[in-house]
C-alpha cells in the first residue's frame, strides 16, 4: 500500500481544496483509496491509502501538491519514503497500541515502521 498526504501547510482551507480535488481525480481514474491520519515529522494531516499498483499516479499527486514524499509499504511489509530522487527504507510496517511521533491511523488501529 502507498500512504500520501496533500496537505499544504497553507492552512485548512487550501488543504480542504486540494483534498477535494485529489479525492475528485482518484475517483475519475476509479483509483480505490481509503482516508487515514498520517503522522509525519511530528504534523498530522489527512492521508490517503492506495494500492501499490496506483505508484505512478500517487507520484503525479505528490509532485502536483508539492509532497516531500510519500510511504510505500511492500508485501514483505518493508516501509520506504520514496522522494523524487531516492528511497530511504525506514523499517518494518508494524501494528501498535497508539500513536507515537510518525504514525499512520487506519480506522481505530495504529501502525508505525519500525
Amino acid at each position: 500500500m502507498i500512504i500520501f498526504s496533500v496537505d499544504t501547510g497553507h492552512g485548512d482551507l487550501v488543504n480542504e481544496q486540494c483534498r477535494i480535488e485529489v479525492e475528485d481525480v482518484m475517483k475519475e481514474l476509479e483509483i480505490p483509496f481509503t482516508i487515514c491520519e498520517g503522522c509525519y515529522k511530528g504534523i498530522t494531516e489527512v492521508s490517503y491509502c492506495v494500492p501499490n499498483e496506483y505508484e505512478n499516479d500517487v507520484k503525479s499527486f505528490c509532485k502536483d501538491f508539492e509532497q516531500e514524499c510519500y510511504l510505500i509499504v511492500l508485501d514483505s511489509l518493508r516501509c520506504f519514503l520514496v522522494y523524487p530522487d531516492k528511497s530511504e527504507y525506514i523499517g518494518k510496517w508494524t501494528k501498535t497500541v497508539s500513536d507515537s511521533t510518525d504514525y499512520t491511523k487506519i480506522g481505530d488501529e495504529y501502525y508505525v515502521c519500525v
